[in-house]
């Protein structure tokens, strides 16, 4: 699951620019190696994937067994909006052309879309576990908060953000590459960096301010 991976590696550097430690953390999706007895050393677990997201939190195996053992501590769920808009329709994206409230309207819809997203979650879990849940809800994709370290704008414009983030990178991005991503984002390990980033993403904010009221 290379699209998974990216999206852990990019977590992982956040977290980390967020003051936790490699040994803080631990994917439900895509390792599933570790035992009941492993998961006690850890506080912060991450799953992806929308339909990966959507069979866990109905079936709730994964974090029934999780919360049993930790249940002082939290999960992230780590969500494009690209892919539930193949999928099924939420919220209408603003139209740009003569718009001159395309930028307000674009930053509402994100907002919207994002709650969206949550209510839906929520809705699957039947609102179990809503106080332990963190959610890292990208709008469109997750380069988009990549993103915001090489442009230094408002990402949240960006239309395609992975082909625009391989342009900007010339070539530096190779699909399917953990280690690449891991590397890309390495700047967000940084926590001063990290939250001016922010301020280039409303989503990425959004992910942080969550995080922190956690500390």
């Amino acid at each position: 699951m290379p699209k998974v991976q990216q999206r852990r590696a990019v977590l992982e550097n956040i977290l980390k620019g967020l003051g936790y430690d490699e040994s803080d953390i631990i994917p439900i999706r895509p390792d599933l190696s570790m035992d009941e007895t492993d998961k006690q050393f850890y506080n912060v677990d991450t799953f992806g994937g929308w339909e990966y997201v959507k069979k866990d939190c109905i079936e709730r195996t994964k974090l029934d067994e999780f919360f049993a053992i930790a249940d002082n501590q939290s999960i992230i769920i780590q969500v494009d909006t690209l892919e539930i808009n193949q999928n099924q329709s939420l919220n209408q994206k603003p139209q740009k052309p003569n718009n001159p409230n395309y930028a307000q309207e674009l930053k509402e819809y994100a907002q919207t879309l994002r709650q969206s997203v949550i209510d839906i979650i929520n809705e699957w879990l039947q609102n179990h576990y809503q106080e332990k849940l963190l959610y890292a809800i990208c709008i469109e994709e997750m380069e988009s908060w990549i993103l915001t370290i090489y442009t230094k704008k408002d990402t949240l414009h960006a239309a395609n953000p992975k082909e625009t983030l391989k342009y900007v990178l010339k070539g530096k991005l190779s699909v399917g590459d953990k280690r690449s991503y891991k590397e890309i984002s390495k700047p967000f390990r940084k926590m001063k960096k990290l939250l001016l980033y922010s301020k280039l993403n409303d989503s990425l904010q959004a992910f942080i301010e969550s995080v922190s009221s956690k500390r």
